[in-house]
């Protein structure tokens, strides 16, 4: 979340708005060199989700294969862990995977 509205003259103080967590992809790509993070996983996809809800987040897709993405594939918001540091502290955060149902309705 941001305190401020980075597109409102003058600054927006922004309101709490809760995502479904549905949404479709809209592009999506892999990522074979990935920072030094985030090596041990890699390959792996990073798309852009469009939310049920409107606006667009960049994020991991998790449970799919490549060569099972399309665009317009519907996805659900999931927690994963994101990074673990030497000394063991994990980060956990969203990611997308498959959803096998009708978002129209």
């Amino acid at each position: 979340p941001r305190m401020i509205c980075s597109n409102c003259t003058p600054p927006h103080v922004n309101e709490d708005f809760q995502l479904s967590g549905l949404g479709k992809i809209t592009s999506y790509t892999v990522v074979h060199v990935p920072p030094e993070e985030h090596y041990d996983v890699s390959p792996y996809i990073l798309a852009v989700i469009e939310t049920k809800e409107g606006p667009k987040l960049t994020s991991q897709i998790v449970e799919c294969n490549e060569k099972d993405l399309y665009i317009d594939m519907p996805v659900e918001m999931v927690l994963r862990k994101i990074t673990k540091t030497n000394d063991g502290l994990i980060s956990y955060g969203y990611k997308f995977r498959p959803l096998f149902i009708n978002l129209e309705n």
